[in-house]
């Protein structure tokens, strides 16, 4: 099958691999592009704007200093591009993340080499006509061409890091053509065509297909978009409009859901189908249909469900804080939307169309979108009930209480690549601020122990009964996979009443989640063992009052949730991931019992 598969996709992106070689026979590589429309220069508005905005990211970058997962990593004296400090990390094994494995993060590196750090510096650059700024984007960009000239090397090892370099570089370069020099544009024009052919050579598109292939086909379609004179015959951007589209039918189903059942990655892959049909339109072409665009509506719609009141998205599955353009995600509160949301609605409203090319380009990034609001609304407004089948998702909000909660099957279609052993898991916000939550992903390479704990059914908020609903290996290869997984289903989902039927290897989680005038009732029942726990992991801004009662009062960001049981409540000290790459301890409130009793707590906001 894979080798049909494979043998498919060369005879389809034939002509591409042709047409990207014979450019580069031709030479004269650089711009400035000749088939761009019209482009209308930045108002003073926006302008400051992006000033405002992009100026203290812009500042760490002339100083040295890079942000990688919501952390500061200082360039100038920690590892940069490689693990050894100026000499390539060269692969001897097909799989990258072999030399990583138990060390550090494979995507640590890969991330960087994308060069996303370097998104406000060219805004910047940009905004202010700041040649300096831009010349620091170059010398960046140079650099690490300097040191990747290795086929083997590490940067090289994943076609989705290759993917996402390509695309954000297409993307500075658009930025920047008119502050560059026509050498550097055809430098960098050159190198941009190597990572397209390798993309094409080394396209993931065997097996299940999952947001690597989604990630792969965004990136050749926007480097053709954006830079037409590399794609003269067309048939780059055409192979990428097909291959979007079956991309767009084939992983997301009816509801709008992700077929890999993590809600950033659902983030990540609608970002991945939306900007090249962005891209398209305000470039002055058709985009990729009605249909298609509908079906980014329909992924939309999840997400804002799913957020809070306050826009913050939770986690659900792997979360590795991964985007391709809209970089103010990584500059703002962890996980909140609204840069997100504010990109698509200037384009799928049609504001785009009252601006200048330029203009539009910035405002993929999330940073100073015309048509935003001038300041955020204090409350993102969602549905009241939103059941989503085949995750199992349900969206509620009750009064001050938002509810997440989660009883379906295993994503990617059984394989759980990004799923998490979360079964009938509940999490918990008040007033916008989250209480109970999901304890994040953490990390893929640098521990498995770690990535297994945090997928574990003993790290979720939910029923413990002292087995794993789903087998979590711990080489190498099971890190993003989970066998004998559990059967889950939505036994009673209507009106304010909800009941999660989870069961594997002979054991049977009854939860059900009642919402009334004296706030949100959990009640847990467990056939097939005795002994079961009740946990709720806390963020850790939540501090805790009456800790060792049957009432604990908590407390974060001026609200107070109440959370009551006829139990009494203990404390532990968890893992706790807020982003990727950010691992913190946090409490957990846990409630047993060594009976096969029912337990249940209630849930209510103190006024």
């Amino acid at each position: 099958m894979i080798a049909a598969q494979r043998r498919a996709w060369r005879k389809r992106s034939h002509a591409c691999r042709q047409a990207l070689l014979e450019r580069l026979k031709r030479g004269s590589l650089a711009g400035p592009e000749q088939s761009l429309p019209e482009t209308v220069g930045l108002s003073a508005k926006i302008r400051d704007a992006l000033r405002a905005q992009c100026a203290p990211a812009a500042e760490a970058v002339m100083k040295g200093v890079v942000r990688v997962y919501g952390t500061e990593c200082d360039f100038a004296s920690q590892v940069f591009w490689f693990e050894a400090r100026g000499s390539e990390c060269v692969m001897d094994t097909e799989v990258p993340a072999d030399l990583w494995f138990n060390r550090a993060d494979i995507k640590v590196p890969w991330k960087k080499s994308c060069a996303h750090f370097l998104v406000p510096p060219a805004l910047t650059a940009l905004a202010g006509q700041d040649a300096r700024a831009a010349s620091k984007v170059q010398e960046v960009l140079s650099d690490w061409i300097a040191k990747n000239r290795d086929p083997r090397g590490v940067n090289r090892a994943s076609a989705m890091e290759v993917s996402f370099r390509l695309a954000v570089w297409a993307y500075l370069a658009f930025l920047l053509q008119d502050l560059w020099s026509r050498e550097w544009l055809e430098e960098l024009a050159r190198e941009m065509i190597a990572a397209a052919l390798h993309v094409l050579e080394h396209c993931e598109c065997t097996g299940i297909t999952t947001n690597h292939y989604a990630g792969n086909i965004s990136a050749l379609g926007l480097f053709a978009l954006l830079w037409p004179s590399m794609d003269p015959s067309g048939d780059v951007w055409k192979l990428a409009q097909a291959e979007l589209d079956r991309i767009s039918r084939e992983q997301v189903d009816g509801q709008g859901v992700h077929f890999e059942h993590s809600l950033h990655y659902h983030r990540l892959v609608c970002e991945l189908l939306a900007v090249p049909h962005f891209v398209s339109l305000l470039l002055g072409h058709e985009g990729l249909g009605e249909e298609y665009e509908y079906r980014l509506v329909r992924m939309l719609e999840v997400l804002r469900a799913a957020v809070n009141r306050a826009g913050i998205l939770p986690q659900i599955g792997d979360n590795d804080s991964e985007v391709l353009y809209c970089v103010a995600l990584e500059h703002g509160a962890p996980r909140d939307m609204s840069p997100f949301f504010s990109a698509c609605d200037h384009f799928l409203g049609g504001h785009f169309r009252r601006y200048g090319t330029l203009e539009n380009m910035a405002a993929l990034s999330g940073f100073a979108v015309p048509a935003q609001a001038e300041e955020k609304s204090a409350e993102i407004a969602g549905a009241a009930r939103r059941v989503f089948d085949g995750p199992g998702w349900v969206f509620l909000r009750a009064g001050g209480l938002d509810l997440a909660m989660v009883c379906g099957e295993l994503g990617t279609r059984g394989l759980g690549a990004h799923d998490h052993n979360h079964c009938n898991e509940v999490l918990v916000s008040c007033g916008g601020a989250e209480f109970v939550v999901d304890p994040g992903t953490g990390c893929y390479t640098r521990d498995a122990r770690l990535r297994n704990r945090l997928r574990s059914v003993a790290a979720h908020s939910t029923v413990d009964a002292g087995r794993e609903p789903g087998e979590l290996g711990n080489s190498l290869h099971e890190l993003w996979r989970i066998r004998n997984p559990w059967r889950a289903k939505w036994a009673f989902c209507e009106n304010d009443r909800f009941e999660g039927v989870c069961a594997c290897g002979g054991c049977e989680h009854r939860r059900t989640v009642a919402v009334g005038a004296e706030g949100v009732s959990v009640r847990d029942r467990v056939t097939g063992a005795a002994a079961f726990r009740q946990r709720w992991v806390l963020h850790p801004e939540v501090t805790i009052e009456q800790p060792r009662t049957g009432r604990v009062r908590l407390r974060r960001a001026g609200r107070t949730l109440i959370v009551e049981s006829a139990r009494e409540w203990r404390i532990e000290e968890v893992p706790y991931s807020e982003t990727f790459g950010r691992i913190e301890m946090t409490k957990a409130l846990i409630a047993g019992t060594e009976h096969g009793d029912v337990l249940e707590c209630v849930f209510r906001e103190e006024r």
